[in-house]
């Protein structure tokens, strides 16, 4: 087929319907060609927001540790783990000079230093450990571990309240830690007082 034979007037509707074709005699296809398919619309729903993550509980940043026998002396100290053997050979010493050297030995140790949010929780931690031990003398050993039991900072020397404030069960008694009374042994001496205190008050 010609394009000059097709009529003008179909010439002209195939123009402005946009029909594209070459200028030669090639057959007119677009007759049998297949509608194209609509693009496709994204759909509208917005796409779930995932649960936020809920962190798990932070760990205590202490623990309270306990060992030795009933009956007997309970020392409280501020440790990571049981003591050292001049540590304990330096106790043992002290205990024997105040006349406790046959007493039963237990330790509650505080491993790692509470927040402040937490002081009441390991207060009563260490004061339950002690209780099970059912001792007749408590002994606390050092400045963070008085702190501890008061709930604030307080010095050894500058502790003045009653026995009763700390909640441990017993007499009780309060000096300077064993690591300084080792390294120090001038503070010995003041230690020896506060021991004399304990034990007849």
């Amino acid at each position: 087929m010609q394009l000059a034979s097709l009529p003008q007037a179909l010439l002209a509707d195939l123009v402005l319907a946009g029909v594209a074709f070459e200028l030669q005699e090639t057959p007119l296809r677009w007759l049998s060609a297949a509608a194209e398919p609509p693009p496709s619309v994204p759909s509208a729903r917005p796409e779930p927001i995932p649960a936020p993550e809920i962190p798990p509980a932070a760990a205590p940043s202490y623990q309270v540790w306990h060992t030795g026998v009933a009956g007997g002396v309970v020392v409280v100290v501020y440790a990571a783990a049981p003591l050292a053997d001049l540590e304990v050979a330096l106790l043992t010493q002290m205990l024997r000079a105040v006349g406790l050297q046959q007493a039963p030995l237990a330790y509650v140790g505080l491993a790692g230093l509470p927040a402040k949010s937490n002081l009441a929780q390991a207060k009563a931690e260490i004061i339950a450990a002690a209780q099970a031990f059912t001792p007749t003398h408590s002994l606390l050993l050092g400045q963070t571990a008085l702190g501890v039991m008061l709930e604030k900072t307080q010095g050894v020397e500058g502790w003045q309240a009653a026995p009763a404030a700390l909640g441990l069960p017993g007499r009780v008694g309060v000096t300077f830690p064993l690591d300084l009374l080792l390294h120090k042994p001038l503070f010995k001496g003041l230690a020896w007082q506060h021991l004399q205190a304990w034990v007849t008050a």
